[in-house]
């Protein structure tokens, strides 16, 4: 298996090289520099982002919101399948005294907006079936695309993402806000002052009770896309909330890469159950076959021998969670709730977690300066207890000065990926199933991610 993926990654950059440098007239028109060819992309400094938008539903129009309060940002655009969104959304954008976007109604609105000429960023906010395609011909068009988790549910899909980008050098990232939640911030900034020492584990998942919102209101509705995702597909199809920011703590695509994972999962039963409770046992969606695992839990074994495990379960009722924790040679970090605990010398450590007292020190020490210097503000903002704020106000920073994004097109593919190996994996009996590389070995000498503050 490991092989046919390192015979395939040459045969696609063999042939993506010879393509661009043909293009171009040159070898230089595709190099893979230290880091991989799309690390470290970044666009001209703009002196203000023109923001159109595809799919305002409940996170399109939540993002709609705060843009509107982020300076520089001006949304031109706005598409959806329904029209009253489209209204929703452009009033939203007049009332903030925020110019008259354009609106765009129907399956083809997204083109439009793909194609357009005072388009910067396209902002995607569709159901997972939409997400591809948009992100690739905004590429194409020289339009920064920005894409709601996960990326993709395959891996060829992911591989289209690499290509495209590194064909295009348009930077893509994915929108994991969960990277910009205070704890994971505070997590990502222990590990990189050393604090927890070398990094060998870490855990993270996505524990949701989802019942409710998986089903329509009456049995006489069609079924929501959430529900028709899960008719045929099992394994972890919505891993990033738990996996992205445990990753960019431990440096995968920037030092090492996911290697090889393995997966298993309970029988889907609850949400059945849920719906023969709720809309009767002889109910259309009493029988509704669903073969999505109520949890799945999964292993990664990363190339330079460090352990990660990924957990989804949204059938359930259990306490909201994302469950991350990151172990180290000196120490351990975890959230939800939030603890720690440290070695306080060569092999000597507490017992315990430290006590209320000891973790408010280290959090007034360690808090990451996107949220020392904007934490309040993101807090009245909103978007998940201003984690989503921040994630906008940074990339709306970076474009407009010129940097990379926080994330890359890279981070996308590989955590997108476990998707289809977690199904893979867990439909052969937790057969072993090995992630491409998709930085063909740029993951070596690449850099850490930096996530600065925001100068405003």
């Amino acid at each position: 298996m490991d092989s046919q993926f390192e015979r395939r990654d040459f045969i696609r950059w063999a042939a993506l090289a010879g393509a661009a440098a043909a293009a171009e007239g040159c070898a230089s028109a595709f190099r893979l520099a230290p880091g991989g060819a799309a690390s470290g992309f970044r666009m001209k400094p703009m002196e203000r982002v023109r923001v159109g938008m595809l799919g305002v539903g409940s996170r399109g129009t939540a993002a709609v919101r705060r843009l509107v309060k982020i300076e520089g940002v001006e949304i031109v655009a706005v598409c959806d399948l329904v029209g009253e969104r489209v209204e929703r959304a452009r009033k939203m954008v007049r009332d903030a005294g925020r110019g008259s976007p354009a609106g765009f109604v129907g399956p083809e609105g997204w083109k439009a907006i793909c194609d357009a000429e005072n388009v910067d960023v396209v902002y995607n906010c569709t159901s997972w079936d939409w997400h591809l395609r948009p992100c690739v011909r905004a590429m194409l068009n020289g339009k920064v695309p920005l894409v709601e988790v996960p990326g993709t549910l395959r891996i060829d899909e992911c591989w289209e993402y690499v290509e495209t980008c590194e064909k295009t050098r348009i930077p893509c990232m994915m929108l994991e806000n969960c990277v910009y939640g205070e704890d994971e911030m505070l997590m990502l900034n222990l590990v990189r002052s050393g604090v927890l020492g070398d990094i060998v584990h870490g855990e993270g998942g996505y524990v949701h009770y989802g019942a409710e919102y998986m089903y329509p209101k009456t049995d006489s509705e069609p079924p929501t896309w959430r529900l028709e995702e899960k008719k045929g597909h099992t394994g972890n199809a919505y891993p990033t909330h738990g996996l992205g920011p445990v990753a960019l703590s431990m440096g995968v695509n920037r030092g090492d890469r996911f290697d090889y994972m393995v997966s298993v999962g309970s029988r889907g039963h609850s949400l059945q159950d849920f719906a023969r409770r709720k809309f009767g046992p002889d109910s259309k969606f009493g029988n509704y076959r669903i073969d999505y695992n109520d949890v799945n839990t999964s292993a990664i074994r990363t190339a330079v021998g460090n352990t990660i495990m990924v957990q989804i379960n949204c059938a359930n009722p259990r306490p909201y969670t994302r469950m991350g924790l990151v172990v180290g040679t000196k120490g351990i970090f975890g959230t939800y709730p939030a603890r720690a605990l440290l070695e306080t010398a060569p092999g000597v450590a507490g017992k315990t977690w430290m006590d209320e007292k000891e973790l408010a020190a280290l959090r007034e020490k360690y808090a990451h300066p996107l949220w020392k210097r904007h934490g309040e503000l993101a807090k009245k903002v909103g978007g998940h207890g201003g984690m989503d704020f921040l994630m906008d106000l940074r990339w709306v920073y970076c474009l407009r000065k010129g940097l990379p994004l926080d994330m890359d097109v890279y981070d996308l593919a590989s955590w997108s990926a476990v998707c289809e190996l977690s199904e893979s994996s867990a439909k052969r009996r937790g057969r072993t199933e090995y992630f491409p590389d998709f930085t063909r070995g740029g993951w070596k000498a690449a850099r850490p991610v930096d996530i600065g503050g925001v100068a405003i």
